[in-house]
């Protein structure tokens, strides 16, 4: 180990074989270096190091500039090949040190990992790589959003996606619970003046209508963002305790094993290498340009902005018929806020979603919880009224074939989502991609350059599953097979069939496998056996919420009733799918799911009790 500080910079100059390599550990104050690197032969070397030292004599290498020099000669395999590098750093307080570690990850490169993304699956990677020995850095750069809101190292789920939104999903429910408390014999004080009234007063409140005047939008958005903070915290604080080198910056491919760095405008880049590279940029939301719909890139918002809003959203249109449109709206007609959904054609469109289920779920939006459903329209325009900030949406009704007009305070496009792979100079490097800009990877996420792999959100293999336990699941898996030698490299390859998944919407909707339609188009009507029914919930019984729960099997008859897909619509989907997932992936049959003595009351028992022609419970225990 070499260790050296001097008061105004530091000069470290580092001679190894390549048989012998070294490699620089750098501190804090790596942001605020310069390096350069020479390989040649010996014969080279010293005119290489008077360079060095002419520039540094006089100035060339400005600490803040982050410029990169780098020299490289021709080589001759005959001859040993030599490396300088130069650390100039001036930052007089700091110790740069120097560490040998000849491992057998760092060979030919400055790092054995660089990941591109600070999402759920990047940070997995990196963590575990680490863990593994591997030498990482991780690179993360947040382009800001069409209304120009930007956040910090996490990726979608911690700071505009799982976590907000089910953060604001336990605030409406508790909008509804203490309406529904004058039931159980709850009492608020300061809703009235006469105590007689209190109960009906406290109803009345608390109604949809009513609800927002006593809802405080600043306070959750304020907690909401406490949270994201800590979260980032956190991330970074993991990353410090790896020793994983992180770089707030945009990372672009320069080669097969090359990422060029730039942290803002004004700094030059830095090229880094490395032995892998994983890309996980994630996706972000799709907005239509102004020949699509004009007024909507300038007008509207998306789940990019919706968390962070710093005025309450009020009427609220919601363009977009999938989960991420349903739930917002879930949770925004909750507090309290007028919420349309504007619907091209059906919601839900994704073959895992069962239509019978959907269909109790679009009643239950409808008639429980206030949503309402423009359908099937289409926006035209949006045009900003001069008088007030509220937004004139003008739509077509596919069905009436008529125009539509309608104002709103808020206006939020939830239309999908798109791989965030623009500047990654993907073509430079030859990666293949689909024409929607998805990565195109094998099983075990590899691209077709061999060093470069890719997970999350932007890549093609398939399944396409895009859920945050997903790519991590990628993350974790593709670190082992690089880094943990003695892994069977099948073992860790993901398994994409029955994965779990949830709809925080007000009446949860959670499903693992098959839908109906689905499993028919695969299997055939006569090979399929499906149980179903409604069945009541109990915290609805005290306060007469007509509300049901649904809960459905598609089971395979030629195989002893195996289950292929379990379906829930209820409270607390999301706890309740989770322990059947395991069931269902192990391959569990309709009878050992009769033989599981079911926990009551509960509404997860309604799967143990499933009988043929039984469509809806009447009755109580027993």
């Amino acid at each position: 180990m070499i260790q050296q500080q001097q008061p105004m910079a530091t000069l470290l100059l580092m001679l190894a074989t390549t048989t012998h390599q070294t490699n620089a550990r750098r501190n804090s104050a790596w942001s605020d270096s310069l390096y350069g690197r020479y390989e040649g032969s010996i014969e080279k070397f010293f005119s290489s190091l008077a360079c060095a030292l002419f520039f540094y004599k006089f100035g060339t290498f400005k600490g803040s500039s982050r410029t990169l020099w780098r020299n490289y000669f021709n080589k001759n395999k005959k001859k040993k090949h030599f490396r300088l590098i130069v650390y100039s750093d001036t930052d007089t307080t700091t110790t740069t040190t120097i560490t040998d570690q000849n491992d057998s990850f760092s060979y030919n490169y400055m790092y054995d990992l660089i990941v591109i993304g600070g999402g759920s699956g990047g940070l997995k990677t990196a963590k575990t790589a680490a863990d593994l020995g591997a030498k990482v850095a991780l690179l993360d750069y947040v382009k800001p959003s069409t209304q120009g809101n930007t956040w910090k190292i996490g990726g979608t789920c911690v700071n505009v996606g799982c976590i907000p939104k089910k953060q604001m999903h336990y605030a409406a429910e508790m909008g509804e619970k203490i309406r529904q408390a004058i039931n159980y014999g709850w009492k608020l004080p300061g809703l009235s003046d006469a105590s007689d009234n209190l109960s009906s007063d406290m109803f009345n409140h608390f109604s949809h209508e009513k609800r927002s005047q006593y809802f405080d939008w600043n306070t959750l958005v304020q907690g909401v963002l406490n949270t994201r903070s800590g979260s980032n915290f956190v991330y970074k604080n993991e990353l410090k305790k790896r020793k994983i080198d992180f770089f707030e910056a945009l990372g672009q491919l320069q080669d097969a094993h090359t990422v060029k760095l730039t942290q803002n405008s004004n700094s030059s880049p830095l090229l880094l290498t490395s032995k892998f590279i994983v890309l996980a940029p994630g996706g972000r939301p799709y907005v239509p340009s102004h020949d699509e719909i004009p007024g909507a890139l300038e007008h509207a918002i998306t789940s990019d902005d919706l968390f962070s809003l710093q005025t309450p959203p009020g009427k609220t249109l919601i363009v977009g018929g999938g989960y991420i449109a349903l739930e917002c709206a879930g949770f925004l007609s909750g507090l309290g806020f007028d919420t349309s959904v504007m619907v091209r054609s059906q919601i839900l469109r994704s073959g895992s979603f069962d239509r019978e289920v959907v269909s109790h779920l679009q009643q239950s939006m409808s008639s429980e919880h206030f949503v309402k459903f423009l359908q099937p329209c289409i926006p035209k325009r949006i045009e900003k009224l001069e008088t007030s900030n509220k937004k004139r949406v003008i739509y077509w009704n596919t069905l009436e074939n008529r125009e539509y007009s309608e104002e709103f305070d808020t206006v939020m496009f939830a239309t999908g989502r798109y791989a965030d792979v623009k500047g990654l100079n993907l073509d430079q490097v030859g990666i293949a991609y689909t024409k929607e800009g998805k990565i195109i990877v094998d099983q075990e996420e590899r691209t077709n350059v061999p060093s470069i792999y890719a997970l999350g959100d932007v890549i093609e293999n398939g399944y396409n599953l895009e859920l945050t336990p997903v790519a991590i699941q990628q993350g974790k898996y593709l670190a082992y097979r690089l880094f943990h030698p003695e892994t069977n490299n099948k073992r860790y390859l993901v398994d994409y069939n029955f994965v779990p998944t949830t709809v925080f919407t007000p009446l949860e909707y959670g499903l693992v496998g098959y839908s109906e339609e689905k499993a028919e188009k695969e299997f055939g009507r006569e090979n399929l056996v499906i149980y179903k029914k409604k069945f009541n919930i109990l915290e609805h019984k005290i306060p007469e919420k007509s509300e049901k729960g649904f809960v459905k099997l598609i089971c395979l008859k030629n195989e002893n009733e195996k289950v292929i897909g379990l379906h829930y619509l209820g409270p607390q989907a999301a706890e309740v799918t989770q322990g059947f997932a395991l069931a269902v992936k192990k391959g569990c049959t309709k009878e050992e799911f009769d033989d599981v003595i079911g926990i009551h009351p509960s509404n997860a028992e309604a799967f143990v009790y499933l009988e043929l022609g039984v469509y809806e419970d009447k009755t109580c225990c027993g």
